[in-house]
């Protein structure tokens, strides 16, 4: 949990996207999985 990545997969499906766009849906991860490590800890007290 020190805000590293171990792997990461991205495609584009008939259409590319920007840099921008990348470190957007890296953000987007990055919050999602510090929301699931709240919750999984919470569960387990």
């Amino acid at each position: 949990a020190n805000g590293q990545m171990i792997e990461t997969q991205m495609s584009a499906e008939g259409d590319t996207y920007s840099r921008t766009q990348m470190n957007q849906l890296l953000d987007l991860a990055e919050a999602g999985v510090a929301a699931l490590v709240q919750a999984q800890l919470k569960a387990v007290g």
